[in-house]
């Protein structure tokens, strides 16, 4: 394989990894988020993406600011305390 070829594998692997990231944050967020009545949150990954997640009414806007994946583990193992663990780590900000 040459290096071009390595190359070309390794944005594909950066890509899929991407898209598996920004779906892992979707599920993890839509999950945690089912009960928004009102509202919206807005979400800035790691990777520079932006997610919106809008309630059935208006109401208050509010933005949490991802600064590792780990956050995701955190949540999803931990919910309202891997939460906390995760704010206390520098792993997201809001």
């Amino acid at each position: 394989m040459s290096i071009q070829d390595q190359q070309v594998v390794t944005r594909s692997f950066d890509s899929e990894h991407h898209q598996i990231s920004r779906s892992l944050t979707e599920v993890t967020l839509r999950r945690m988020l089912r009960g928004l009545e009102c509202g919206q949150l807005v979400v800035d990954t790691p990777g520079g993406e932006r997610i919106v997640f809008d309630g059935d009414r208006p109401g208050p806007k509010a933005r949490l600011t991802v600064h590792s994946w780990r956050f995701l583990l955190r949540l999803a193992t931990g919910w309202d305390l891997g939460f906390a663990e995760a704010y206390r780590a520098g792993e997201w900000s809001s």
